[in-house]
């Protein structure tokens, strides 16, 4: 069971005890409250309450699927295109962010996390889903930071963690490519301006995707237990400022495990901050 909740009174997300939802489709929710000078003051917060730990969710930018689904209609998309593996030349198993997708994400590391990271420096650890669209939100938004920031480190490890994927079954973009193929695409190591990226797997991450299932679509009960138990272990370091780049549903269900208000259209390269305690 998840030991840390979100807590209320610094981001507009969560302005107070009572919101119990938020729309996030023109980012409103990234805003500080009345009386909270921003930055600094969540910096400030973090060194003075040691139980404290700041949490950035970033969904990936537009994938095929999400192009895929926008173009046919939601009612279409689950009915007849989320169960084939591609369209014409377009490939939808693991879907690949589009050039949209990637632009949208260009933004987002310009607009809002160079800003944040020029205020309270970089994340003490980064993580991301395993799924192609994520490692290349994550290469395509930091790049814009790390060539922008005279701070920026020489090294980053990202930890790539299997069960930080999207809700699993049926839909074919949510079916991870095969590992070897994940390496001869993305390797080991990638340069992101100054600083090079070392793409951290799990030592027991098998070749073949053995989580997902044709024939059943995770339950928002099934999700959420398997993403509780991943925020238990992102959130049990030492680290108090802690990045994952991941997905609509893995962020929907951080936020019903962490007690934090909903969401709402979160948008492909939309990002979240929770301020969480134990």
């Amino acid at each position: 069971m998840l030991e840390y909740s979100a807590i209320p009174g610094y981001f507009t997300s969560y302005g107070d005890a009572t919101v119990k939802s938020h729309w996030g489709d023109e980012g409103q929710h990234l805003g500080f409250v009345d009386g909270c000078e921003g930055w600094k003051d969540i910096q400030q917060l973090l060194q003075d309450d040691k139980s404290l730990k700041l949490l950035v969710l970033a969904r990936h930018g537009q994938g095929h699927h999400n192009a895929t689904e926008k173009k046919y209609g939601t009612e279409e998309w689950d009915r007849y295109w989320a169960l084939q593996t591609g369209i014409n030349d377009v490939e939808l198993v693991d879907a690949k962010l589009t050039d949209l997708g990637k632009q949208q994400v260009r933004t987002v590391g310009k607009e809002i996390l160079l800003p944040m990271v020029q205020q309270i420096g970089f994340p003490e650890k980064f993580y991301s889903s395993p799924m192609r669209r994520c490692l290349e939100t994550f290469m395509e938004s930091w790049t814009q930071v790390l060539t922008n920031e005279e701070s920026a480190p020489a090294t980053i490890p990202v930890y790539v963690k299997e069960q930080c994927r999207e809700t699993l079954g049926r839909h074919y973009c949510d079916k991870r490519v095969p590992h070897h193929q994940i390496l001869e695409q993305y390797g080991h190591k990638t340069t992101l301006g100054p600083t090079q990226i070392n793409w951290v797997y799990e030592t027991d991450m098998p070749d073949q995707d053995t989580m997902w299932d044709a024939n059943h679509r995770e339950t928002d009960e099934e999700i959420d237990s398997r993403i509780g138990a991943a925020l238990q272990e992102l959130l049990n370091g030492e680290e108090r400022y802690v990045s994952l780049t991941c997905h609509s549903g893995v962020i929907h269900s951080a936020l019903r495990v962490l007690k934090h208000p909903e969401i709402l259209q979160l948008q492909t390269g939309g990002v979240v901050f929770v301020l969480c305690r134990r």
